[in-house]
């Protein structure tokens, strides 16, 4: 399939957005990712919420047990933990590599030392002073950990890309982005959302990484 008619595949499913309701009963209209640095994160995990699923780790083999309450769900898992998950894999996938610059993992994902590294680096600034993540590596682990196809539609002035990561067979999860936030598609054409699982929008739209004070109503805007 061509790159074009890719696109336009992608463009069937229409941008999800939602409506806030503060603690003081006033709304906002925001996105369905948070904007803070993290919103690619925060897209495959509330775009995980569209599967119908029970447990968010399809691949827990790749996880140290030191994790294993919060891949079993014993504990809920937080974006600070879901970092420490990352960069463990990655330091894993490093030491894997030893004097090599990629390494392929499941047969579909390549690993680059180059990706790994930024992609460590960046996570392990605070939160304040993480601006956005560059880089493929954090989208290829959660392809990978959560069995799922991640296809990330890039839409600049010029032209437009998509990428697809991790197996085309498993579920899809699309994102797009403009270079400065991630926004998630429904998985489904049309305005039908009442097969979400409101697990994860309340946290990528509250206070802090591990708290929440606004509630969320999900819904796709009329226009695209």
């Amino acid at each position: 399939m061509s790159e074009e008619l890719k696109i336009k595949e992608f463009l069937k499913y229409p941008r999800i957005e939602s409506i806030g309701i503060c603690t003081d009963g006033s709304s906002i209209e925001c996105g369905s990712a948070r904007s803070d640095g993290l919103c690619g994160l925060w897209s495959v995990l509330v775009g995980w919420s569209l599967l119908e699923r029970s447990k968010l780790f399809k691949n827990p083999d790749y996880i140290d047990d030191k994790f294993k309450e919060y891949t079993e769900g014993v504990k809920p898992l937080t974006m600070e933990i879901l970092i420490q998950i990352l960069l463990d894999v990655s330091k894993r996938l490093l030491s894997m590599m030893d004097t090599i610059d990629t390494i392929t993992i499941d047969d579909h994902f390549e690993f680059t030392r180059y990706d790994l590294v930024l992609m460590n680096i960046q996570l392990d600034l605070s939160f304040d002073d993480i601006q956005t993540l560059h880089g493929i590596a954090h989208f290829q682990i959660l392809s990978l950990l959560l069995g799922v196809e991640i296809q990330i539609l890039n839409i600049n002035i010029n032209e437009r890309s998509i990428d697809c990561i991790g197996n085309k067979d498993n579920d899809t999860i699309r994102i797009s982005t403009g270079y400065n936030h991630f926004h998630l598609h429904n998985n489904k054409h049309g305005t039908d959302l009442s097969f979400y699982t409101d697990i994860f929008l309340g946290i990528t739209m509250g206070g802090s990484p591990t708290s929440f004070e606004i509630s969320h109503t999900i819904y796709i805007p009329c226009r695209r």
